[in-house]
């Protein structure tokens, strides 16, 4: 070429072919592999070829041009698990190639270990560990890999330092697990592998599992404050944590209290957790303050008694908070032996029916606890109005609980929304059960006809509680089906 001009020779018959051939689309590397790093900072060198320009950036930061061969350096000061992504830019005229490579700063003190139990007719099981999640596929020693610690009864163990996670094989001779053209077992943290199951914990061991319990039922509460006692078992370490704050530490049988002072309409989240060296637990309850608008009692009337009036008291504050003086307020009559009485502006009270000398309770005796519209009739508390005639009618219930594995000490009874069972106070509950089909247990108990009831079951030893999880089971009761059977939740 001269001038502009080409010249040359051309063999006979030969074709020449003239063309202006595109440049090459910048092809750009680095010198690091992605994945984990486990040193403080990460020096990672550039390098690119057939670009005019290039540039870079860490997490999105400001672009910065460099010339290949240019180290990067980030990480330094960073907490343990960063993540960091670098993008390359580099372009010509022929067009722009762009590479982003992420990398997370690892805990250099932090290892994979694999347990393998070995099968019959294997030698020293070797490991072979690999990890295809990054490009180019990271392997830690070449097949058949190293050979694995004997630990006794078939097991044999290996620690990879500095990894995170890992696909395992395990070989000895011509064997291996998994089989040949088959990807590796996905491990991290610590893992047991027995018959091609993968354990988070040793399965020759028995794991023994904690519990938590609270003796509170969910939901609603008209009181200012609730006092929940808190208890777990087979844990060393429990904790407890009020509506998203740091969790507390705590003792099997602390009481907590809850809502003291707060405005009507606030709610509640408890998250309970317990540990000890081989798993944890937790469970969340929720509760809700909300105002009584009132208490409605309602009284059926001994035959030879004229109308009845009310003495209404609660002596859980001090000083004793009285409705009116003994022998209290005469009670509105309802018809058909019925007479009512409405508390206003009180959560709670204990009430004396009485009239001419007679009173129920008897003398000497603590009034019939109420904290919600209630139908009492010869000692009998109901939450729900009876039906007609129903008021001297007693029903014995059979409640069966199903799937109610107890440990030893422990027995099963029944807590529920009236007195017959207990006003849900766990000392008071009915039972125990008995068990002649274990783990079902049978308890029965008269209860008044025409009641809707809310109840659960319980397990108790001496003063450990263990409540029911979900909600409260329904039951109206009727003669014609006496008969409650539910699965212990």
């Amino acid at each position: 070429v001269s001038n502009g001009r080409i010249t040359g020779n051309l063999g006979s018959g030969k074709i020449a072919v003239l063309y202006e051939a595109a440049a090459p689309v910048p092809a750009i590397s680095i010198d690091k592999q992605e994945g984990g790093f486990y040193t403080d900072a990460l020096n990672v060198k550039m390098t690119y070829t057939g670009s005019d320009t290039a540039t870079y950036s860490v997490n999105n930061g400001t672009p910065v041009t460099f010339s290949s061969g240019t180290t990067a350096t980030f990480g330094a000061g960073a907490a343990f698990g960063t993540a960091f992504v670098l993008k390359i830019t580099s372009s010509n005229s022929a067009g722009q190639a762009v590479k982003t490579y992420t990398f997370t700063k690892e805990d250099p003190n932090a290892a994979l270990k694999v347990h393998f139990y070995k099968p019959a007719g294997w030698g020293t099981p070797n490991i072979y560990y690999y990890d295809e999640s990054v490009t180019p596929t990271k392997i830690g020693v070449q097949w058949p890999g190293v050979a694995m610690k004997d630990d006794g009864n078939g097991w044999y163990s290996y620690q990879i330092p500095a990894w995170t996670k890992a696909q395992v094989i395990f070989n000895s001779g011509s064997n291996q697990v998994p089989g040949a053209s088959q990807p590796g077992f996905q491990v991290t943290g610590e893992k047991w592998i027995k018959n091609n199951v993968v354990h988070s914990n040793n399965p020759d061991v028995t794991v023994v599992t904690p519990t938590v319990s609270i003796d509170k039922s969910e939901g609603a509460f008209t009181s200012d404050s609730l006092e929940v006692t808190l208890s777990y078992t087979n844990a060393s370490t429990a904790t407890y944590s009020l509506n998203g704050a740091a969790p507390v530490a705590f003792t099997s049988g602390q009481k907590v209290t809850i809502g003291a002072g707060d405005a009507f309409g606030s709610t509640y989240t408890l998250v309970v957790a317990a540990a000890n060296a081989d798993a944890n637990t937790s469970k969340t309850y929720t509760f809700k303050k909300e105002q009584q608008q009132g208490i409605t009692v309602r009284y059926y009337k001994p035959s030879n008694w004229g109308t009845p009036n009310i003495y209404v008291y609660d002596e859980s504050v001090s000083p004793k908070k009285e409705l009116a003086a003994w022998p209290g307020v005469a009670m509105k009559d309802d018809g058909n032996g019925w007479y009512s009485y409405t508390i206003t502006g009180w959560n709670k009270a204990n009430v004396i029916f009485n009239s001419n000398g007679q009173q129920a309770p008897a003398a000497q005796q603590a009034g019939y606890l109420v904290t919600q519209n209630s139908w009492i009739n010869n000692g009998v508390i109901s939450t729900q109005a009876p039906g007609d005639n129903q008021g001297d009618q007693l029903v014995s219930v059979t409640f069966n609980v199903k799937n109610a594995t107890t440990v030893l000490g422990q027995n099963v009874y029944i807590v529920g929304s009236i007195a017959e069972l207990g006003s849900w106070n766990p000392a008071n509950a009915i039972g125990p059960g008995v068990s002649t089909n274990y783990p079902t247990w049978s308890i029965t108990v008269k209860l008044p006809a025409g009641a809707n009831i809310q109840f659960k079951a319980i397990k108790k030893n001496g003063s450990s509680v263990v409540w029911e999880n979900g909600s409260n089971h329904s039951y109206t009761v009727s003669a014609s089906n006496p008969v409650v059977d539910f699965n212990f939740q």
